[in-house]
């Protein structure tokens, strides 16, 4: 008996076999590695939202908690980090941002 997730990786060769030797072990080329460029504290945050604490991974029902936050990259530093009624409404976003300048009192230039 096959289970779906067999299935899965049965269709993806038959379909695909030229991605799965390029992610191969060994068979990889070595990433190009750069160094930050990054003047100091503040100059780059990066923002990612995270739902690996969303519905679907809690198991609860409907509870989820989605986590949105931003990170210095200069100092790893994580000014900002809320749970978020959704991860990824752009209006949502926006005013977490805002709320991030409001609370720390950043001027932004252009």
């Amino acid at each position: 008996m096959l289970y779906l997730s067999d299935e899965t990786r049965i269709h993806l060769h038959d379909h695909f076999e030229h991605e799965f030797d390029k992610r191969m072990a060994g068979l990889k080329t070595a990433i190009k590695r750069v160094p930050l460029d990054c003047l100091g504290p503040w100059h780059q945050l990066h923002w990612d939202g995270h739902e690996k604490v969303g519905v679907q991974a809690l198991n609860m029902g409907d509870v989820g908690l989605p986590i949105y936050a931003g990170k210095d990259q200069f100092s790893t530093f994580v000014p900002i980090m809320r749970v978020m009624p959704n991860v990824r409404l752009r209006h949502t976003i926006g005013h977490l941002f805002l709320d991030m300048v409001e609370d720390y009192g950043c001027v932004f230039s252009l």
